[in-house]
Order: structure tokens, then sequence, then C-alpha cells
């Protein structure tokens, strides 16, 4: 095992700030081995920003249909992640590429995508509340007015405006991750990211089936604005951590180009131009990746987005809940969703513990890890001779297909939620394998492409798919509905099945590269 007490003998996270990995002086860093203190606090934020979209996905789409929208057009506002994916996240990464602030070039924008994040779950949370207020003070109570339709509004703008924070965020957490491990770390630093993600989704999911709106003694607290406060709570407490105890590097001989004194206006104009460059020049196997990331997030899409909603439109089809009353079946189905995505989110993280034991597990006649073996050509695992993370890539891409496949099969909400609890093993490899691979990328190339633009680039190839697959399951949600044709749910989960097919070909295919 590789040896990891350099960054300080103590596991007290002040040790950190003494370690040489985060000296503000650019002549005194080194890549030296991070203790698990420091990895810590450099991937809490994963976890945060985890439990947020544990929130969105488990309780998103049950709450926007509860203020009237129907499900086609909820699949058309959770557009709002991979289109401010899109657009947001490159000019962040760009931006923070060519900046140095006295805070350091990814901590600033973390910050205030938090603040943002933070301020508009709660306004979602309470919008109900905040369209009522706007009614009563601009005197329209009396106009007979249908406040409805402010109301899905004022939640439709909420959404981007969450999705808009969260970009910056989630870029600068990465972005670091990959800045502040060495080149030898980039897997356990990007296995200690997939742990953290992993428990924020655990943690997620259990206080979204728990009544976790009892906790603040507040009678008239809803479910979901329990759960929204406690989500903004982990958040900024991640966030803290990481922006008070890791000090960045100073990686200004990675930015883009000389244009540190050019004004800000001027560098977001360059953005397409820097993306276009930087894309044409990224290292191959990046490429590669990007592109098997595009097929795979067509695929997740509809899991992650309407897997509560499959199990809860299972759930309530049961001949158990008929004679009971609507609220109380409604109420519970939601709750049976999530906790079918605990499940999920409990096998995914055992899962990933279980595989960075064994692929972080060196060779004993080469001192490699089964990691680095897809570049090598040397892999060699406890799992067995020549198994390597991109063989369980594709392994998990092919699962997933049969998984969303056997949905013809299923009838209960029980089933249907061991099958997507099952999913969590799939899961678990796309919050590890594409990172790791980009990072060791990276952090080895001879002439260092800029991380931020690297990652601006991986998330799109992420987000584009992403409004592909809203439209499409916008499309059958309709037609479902003008036609029939039974649960349009459970279509839109098969036809994830086709795409991830391909992006299982397309990884294969890279692993015998």
């Amino acid at each position: 095992m590789e040896e990891t007490h350099s960054c300080g003998s103590s596991t007290n996270l002040d040790d950190c700030e003494d370690n040489d990995v985060f000296f503000d002086d650019p002549d005194q860093q080194k890549d030296g081995p991070l203790t698990w203190t420091c990895l810590l606090a450099l991937t809490c934020t994963v976890g945060g920003l985890q439990v947020v979209w544990s929130v969105v996905l488990s309780n998103g789409t049950p709450f926007l249909v509860s203020l009237g929208l129907s499900k086609s057009f909820t699949a058309l506002i959770w557009v709002a992640a991979p289109l401010s994916g899109i657009i947001v996240q490159p000019l962040v990464g760009v931006l923070s590429d060519t900046k140095f602030t006295a805070w350091g070039r990814r901590r600033p924008f973390m910050l205030i995508g938090a603040i943002g994040a933070v301020t508009s779950m709660l306004a979602l949370a309470w919008v109900e509340d905040i369209t009522d207020f706007l009614t009563v003070w601009l005197h329209l109570q009396d106009t007979n007015l249908d406040i409805k339709p402010l109301t899905i509004t004022a939640a439709t703008v909420l959404v981007y405006v969450l999705n808009i924070s969260i970009q910056p965020v989630q870029m600068s957490m990465r972005a670091l991750i990959i800045e502040q491990a060495p080149p030898a770390q980039q897997q356990r630093a990007s296995a200690w990211a997939s742990y953290m993600t992993g428990a924020g989704n655990i943690f997620g999911y259990t206080v979204g089936y728990l009544q976790v709106e009892k906790w603040f003694e507040r009678p008239s607290l809803t479910h979901f604005q329990g759960l929204c406060v406690t989500a903004s709570i982990v958040l900024s407490c991640a966030v803290f951590t990481t922006c008070f105890f890791v000090r960045e590097r100073d990686s200004r001989s990675m930015a883009l180009t000389k244009r540190s004194r050019v004004s800000t206006l001027r560098n977001m104009a360059s953005v397409p131009r820097d993306l276009m460059y930087c894309y044409s020049n990224m290292p191959q196997n990046i490429r590669k990746i990007c592109h098997i990331q595009f097929w795979a997030w067509m695929g997740w899409f509809p899991f992650l987005y309407y897997s509560t909603t499959y199990i809860k439109d299972l759930y309530m089809t049961s001949e158990a809940v008929v004679s009971t009353s609507q609220p109380a079946i409604t109420a519970d189905a939601i709750r049976a969703g999530t906790l079918a995505n605990l499940s999920f989110a409990i096998v995914a993280f055992f899962t990933n513990i279980s595989l960075s034991l064994f692929l972080l597990r060196p060779n004993k006649s080469t001192s490699e890890s089964s990691f680095t073996a897809p570049f090598s050509g040397r892999s060699s695992s406890v799992l067995g001779p020549n198994i390597s993370i991109i063989h369980l890539w594709t392994a998990a891409h092919i699962f997933f297909s049969l998984a969303m496949t056997s949905t013809f099969f299923i009838r209960s909400h029980t089933s249907g939620t061991i099958l997507i609890g099952s999913i969590g093993l799939s899961w678990s490899l796309t919050l590890w394998a594409p990172f790791a691979i980009i990072g060791h990328e990276i952090r080895t190339e001879m002439n260092r492409p800029p991380t931020g633009t690297i990652l601006s680039l991986s998330n799109v190839a992420i987000s584009t798919p992403q409004i592909v697959a809203a439209v499409v399951c916008s499309a059958v949600f309709k037609i479902v509905d003008v036609f029939g044709g039974g649960d349009g749910t459970a279509w839109v989960l098969r036809l994830s099945a086709c795409v991830m097919l391909r992006a299982g070909w397309l990884t294969w295919s890279f692993g015998r590269e």
C-alpha cells in the first residue's frame, strides 16, 4: 500500500494548512501525497452538493406535480440542469482558468454558487407562500386572478436559478480535486469523491424517507421544505470546510493564455474560441471519455429524474392501497420511491468502497494499480487477470441496459425497488471511472491542459444528451397521455436501455485500444 503520511502525521484537519501541498507560494508546492484528513476536506463539498441533488431528484418531480404541472412539462423544466451545464459551466471553467484572486482560482466561484443554490432552494420550497404574499402585497386577491400560473412560473424560474448556481460549485470542486491531488493519488482522490457522493446520496434519501419536517418543531413545515432546509445546512457546512481548510495551488502556469490583465468581458467573449481550441487539442483519451459520457448520460437522465415517480406509480396501482384515501396514498407512494432511491444509494456506496479496495491495490510484479492498466496494458488485480476499471465500466453500462429492459416484467413496487437498488452497481462506476481517468490524463500530460476548461467540456458532454433525453421524455409522456399505452415512466426507462448499449460499446472499444 502506498504511504500517505507526508501530508502530516496528525489526523487533525488543521494539518492540511501545514501541508506542503497547500502552500500558497508556488515555489514551495510539491506533489506530496495527501492524508485522509486532507482528502476529506478536499472532497466533502461533493457530498454536500449530492445531498442537494438527492432532494431534487427524489422529491423535485412530485413537488412540481403537486403545484399543478403535468409530467410532460416537468421533463422540460428539468432541462434546466443540462442547459445550465452547457452554458454556465464552460464560462466558469474558462474564467477561473484565466483569473487568479487572493482567495484562489476556484474557491470564489464555489462560494458564490453555494450562496445562490441555498437561496434559490429555500425560495423554491416556499414558492407558494411567496406568491401568496405577492398577491396580497400587490392587492390582487380581489381580482379573481388565478395565482396557480404565477406559482408555476416562479417555481420554474427558481429551478433554473438553482441549477445555474450549482454549476460553479460543481466545476470548482472537481477542478480542486484534480489540481490539489498529485498524479499518483488521482484515482484515490476520485474514489474519495465517489465515497462522498454515496454518503451524500444515502443521507439525502434517508432524510427524504423520514419525516424530517418534525425535526424543526414547526407544524406548518411541509416535507419538501424540511428537506430543503436540511440540504441547505449540509451544503453550507461542506463548502465552508473546503474553502477554509484547502489552500489552492497557484496554478497560473496551467492557464489558457496570458490574459490575466484582460477585462472579464473580453474573457467571456473568448470562451467559445477557447473551448473549441481546447477540444481540438485535448488528450485523445479524454476526448474518448467525453464521447462515452455523451451516450451514457442520455440513458441516466430518465432514471435519475423519474425513478422515484416510477416506484410511486407502481405503488399507487397496487391493490393493497386501493381502499386508502388519495392524499395518504400519494404521501406513502413518494416515500416508497425515496426508499427505492435510498437502496440505490447504499448499493452504489458499498460498491465504490469494494472496488476501490480491489482496483487501487498495486500489482506486486509491476507496482501498478489496475486503474492504470487500460493505459499500460499490464492489468492484473484481485478481481482477476486483465480486469480493470475500464472493463467494469463496460459491464456497468450493459447491466443498466438489461435492468431497464426488465421493467417489462415488473408488476409490484417491491420488485421495482429491488430493480432500482441494483442500478447502484452501475452508478458507482459512473461516479468514479470517467473522473479518475480524466484526472489521471490531466496530471500526467507533459503539456498540462487547463483543468477548468477540460472539466467544462466534460460537463458539456454530460449535459447535452440530457437535453435530448428531456425532450424525448416529454414527447413520450405526451404520446402516452393522448394515445395510451401503459405507464409513460416505464417507457422512458426502457428507451434509456438502448442508448446505454451504445455507451457500453464505446467503453469496450476504448478498453481494447
